[in-house]
């Protein structure tokens, strides 16, 4: 059964205002998992997936800083294409992999004193035109500790996220609470730092997705869901005992809010991880297209 709480907000003008976010993106030059455009090219995929990203900024006083992971120098030269007459900084490493650059966003983002708001951004995400800053506008109001511009499909497919939720209205766009998602993701330095440890242990091989639970607290002080998603799949039961292996009583302290919206802003690159809602061959051509 689903819970509904309507909350209508309007901003109006404010959307003109910049807001300061500060941003790591990492990148490594491998590719993953099946992508849905350019998947025998991961520096074509990059680069569209990097133009969407700024064009995603319009209005936003961004400072970045890129991660580039075991990356040969046609990647610093993408990026300086792209971010130039912004303001960014490039840090060539060497190959660090997926926790140990984790681990690097996390520093990175809780000691600079650019901003408050906080994105972690990873290289495999299209985004459309000026989809930041509603993410933004639900952290500056305080309706989430989390946000992420991806609805992620198995929010809608999964039981593992057969739970209560809260929907809520903020300009004209519904979001909803969800239990986890992706590594790419939006909040502010005094979130992360609450939730250190719970973020530390992906950089300590948990999944991302017992990590988020930890955090959100959905499913886990509810056993007897434990046990029927645990017999369904067993993929759900190595979630569970990823999240308690790590956390024992994951179940305590307070329910932190993640937010998703319920029409995508952005979508991984995954050709499996498409949200439905959007028409995402045709939003690449047009983007191809200069549109």
């Amino acid at each position: 059964m689903e819970i509904t709480i309507w909350r209508f907000i309007k901003f109006g003008e404010k959307y003109k205002m910049k807001y300061k976010l500060a941003i790591c993106y990492r990148i490594y030059p491998g590719i993953s998992k099946v992508p849905a455009i350019f998947s025998d090219n991961k520096l074509r995929m990059s680069e569209l997936a990097l133009r969407s990203f700024v064009r995603a900024l319009d209005g936003i006083d961004a400072k970045i800083w890129v991660l580039l992971d075991n990356c040969d120098d046609t990647y610093n030269q993408l990026f300086k294409k792209y971010l130039s007459g912004m303001n960014y900084e490039l840090i060539n490493l060497p190959p660090s992999g997926n926790a140990g650059t984790f681990g690097m966003q996390m520093n990175i983002l809780l000691h600079q004193d650019f901003s408050e708001y906080i994105f972690f951004a990873e290289d495999d995400y299209f985004y459309l035109d000026n989809s930041l800053l509603p993410s933004l506008e639900i952290l500056e109001k305080c309706f989430a500790d989390f946000v992420t511009p991806y609805n992620h499909p198995e929010l809608e497919s999964s039981n593992l996220h057969d739970y209560r939720v809260e929907i809520f209205d903020v300009d004209g766009r519904k979001w909803r609470t969800a239990a986890s998602t992706t590594m790419t993701f939006m909040t502010t330095r005094k979130a992360l730092e609450g939730s250190w440890d719970k973020f530390l242990s992906y950089t300590k091989l948990n999944y991302d997705a017992s990590m988020w639970m930890a955090i959100t607290k959905f499913n886990i002080r509810n056993p007897i869901k434990i046990v029927k998603d645990s017999i369904k799949s067993i993929e759900q039961l190595k979630i569970y005992l990823k999240c308690f292996y790590f956390f024992p009583f994951a179940y305590l302290g307070r329910k932190q809010k993640l937010a998703s919206p319920l029409q995508s802003l952005a979508t991984h690159l995954d050709n499996n991880g498409l949200p439905k809602e959007v028409n995402w061959q045709a939003e690449f051509e047009k983007f191809q297209n200069g549109l």
